[in-house]
């Protein structure tokens, strides 16, 4: 497990606040802490975090999470790895409080393509592959499909999925996140992909966002707005129609 530091954890504090002009004593008056608390923590012999109360404050004055300021490093990104790391923060955090809803697609459904009438396979998810041999049996031992393969465009490939895949429509954009396992050559590296569907007169372009395996730095990030996709798809829902059967219950 990686070691928190305090440096880099009070550096994106410093950066946050600084990007929404934000003065850092007002987050100290309000832990409430001496000012200078937070500088304390940038000292070359500094080998400690700030509390988890510092921490709680920070976040939600600053409109982040704890991970986001604990996991993220904002040293050396340039302004577009800001932007991503940013808005990647933003969708965590309205994902946690319900204000965005992601859809899943799980696995079994993205390898279920569509049998239209011309006689042709093809898949109902944009950025699957379909093999030419229907005769193949599916990821999941039926042979009415055919084999349908994740491809990343990041890396240019067909890897295997590892889970779900969310997608969250926003206005006329659709931005999915899954999670992909490449053991190609003797390979076990897990990668985090996150891209965008976006319309162009009466038609969409995938364009990309960001891709990241263990050692790269959008890494952690994405696998808490993964995982917190993971958890709200687990929350009790009702359809319509059975929420009004219920309440014919007197």
């Amino acid at each position: 497990m990686e070691l928190l530091d305090g440096k880099r954890i009070v550096n994106n504090i410093y950066a946050k606040a600084k990007e929404l002009d934000l003065k850092i004593g007002d987050i100290e008056k309000d832990v409430p802490v001496s000012l200078g608390y937070f500088s304390r923590f940038l000292k070359d012999d500094n080998h400690s975090i700030p509390s988890i109360d510092a921490l709680f404050v920070a976040a939600r004055k600053l409109n982040v999470t704890i991970d986001f300021l604990v996991l993220s490093n904002f040293s050396g990104m340039n302004e577009e790895e800001l932007l991503m790391q940013n808005k990647i923060s933003i969708m965590t955090l309205k994902t946690r409080d319900g204000k965005y809803c992601w859809k899943e697609i799980t696995e079994k459904e993205f390898y279920k393509p569509i049998y239209p009438s011309n006689g042709y396979y093809y898949s109902k998810y944009f950025f699957g592959a379909i093999t030419d041999d229907s005769k193949h049996y599916d990821a999941f031992g039926d042979p009415n499909y055919a084999i349908e393969e994740y491809y990343s465009i990041f890396l240019d490939k067909t890897l295997s999925l590892n889970g779900s895949i969310y997608f969250l429509e926003l206005d006329d954009y659709e931005f999915y996140i899954s999670k992909i396992l490449d053991d190609s050559d003797d390979k076990n590296d897990q990668y985090y992909e996150m891209f965008v569907r976006v319309p162009i007169d009466s038609k969409y372009m995938v364009y990309k966002l960001v891709n990241a395996s263990v050692k790269d730095k959008f890494y952690n990030i994405l696998e808490e707005l993964y995982n917190t996709c993971t958890l709200k798809a687990q929350d009790y829902k009702l359809d319509v129609s059975a929420k009004n059967a219920l309440n014919s219950i007197k």
